[in-house]
């Protein structure tokens, strides 16, 4: 349970603590600069939410506006304190975010697992708190299975949630990659991107049968040379005056059997 005293406090910013569980990352310089410009003119209108730990004031959601106080030069800031724990810290922390814009994808599926995975909270009333189906947040936290590489490649070019979720199709983190660059360099578009995967899937599954097959005669050839030797031998056997000589290729294995009048 989360209690709100309705009293705000001025707190010292110096003091504040930051929301381990904050999931956004990246805060917009020139958003901030343009916050800290209003602060200036008006002072800070909607109070920060903190909650009390044995270090101090932790910031529970509002830490750009202390940044932007900061940066404004205001030594402190309204806030209100608030009893809550981790599970419901992390909550309001995401919840909060999620009301803001420029929140990446992958900051967004990162809160949402450490909610479900850490904090223990579970789907369904998560779904209800946040406004989200269940199917949803699935999809929002598949994306984490996405290599390092291939989300750094996402966020730096703001390539959309619905044309990253195609690459989950791609098992394979060197083709996800090659798809990665072809949006890149051709701005692909959802329906696009899906069509190259479709087409790419399809060029992977006739790869893999030809394979699987080169490698049955593959494994079929000894079989193959020792019937050939085995004819032979039953030539010779028989009286017949025979010899064998071979020719191979990097395709083919010839052989040719002579028989003497």
């Amino acid at each position: 349970m989360i209690c709100v005293p309705q009293k705000i406090k001025m707190l010292e910013i110096e003091g504040l603590k930051p929301n381990p569980y904050q999931i956004r990352r990246n805060f917009n310089a020139k958003s901030l600069r343009s916050l800290a410009s209003s602060i200036k003119e008006v002072g800070v209108l909607s109070p920060i939410v903190v909650r009390s730990t044995s270090q101090g004031y932790e910031i529970v959601f509002g830490e750009r506006r202390v940044r932007a106080a900061h940066m404004a030069g205001l030594k402190t800031i309204p806030a209100i304190i608030v009893r809550a724990g981790d599970r419901e810290c992390a909550l309001l922390s995401l919840a909060e975010n999620l009301h803001r814009e420029n929140l990446s994808l992958f900051e967004e599926a990162e809160g949402h697992f450490n909610l479900i995975s850490y904090h223990k909270v579970k789907k369904e009333p998560l779904s209800k708190k946040l406004a989200l189906e269940n199917s949803r947040i699935n999809e929002k936290i598949r994306l984490l299975s996405l290599a390092a590489p291939i989300r750094y490649k996402i966020e730096e070019n703001n390539i959309d949630e619905s044309t990253a979720r195609e690459l989950l199709k791609l098992h394979n983190e060197e083709k996800q990659a090659e798809i990665i660059e072809k949006i890149v360099q051709g701005g692909l578009n959802k329906k696009q991107t899906a069509l190259l995967v479709k087409n790419t899937l399809r060029e992977m599954a006739f790869q893999k049968g030809n394979e699987k097959r080169h490698k049955k005669e593959g494994a079929d050839l000894p079989l193959y040379i020792n019937t050939v030797r085995e004819t032979l031998q039953l030539l010779k056997n028989n009286g017949a005056k025979a010899e064998l000589t071979q020719t191979e290729t990097d395709k083919s294995i010839e052989f040719s059997i002579k028989i003497h009048k």
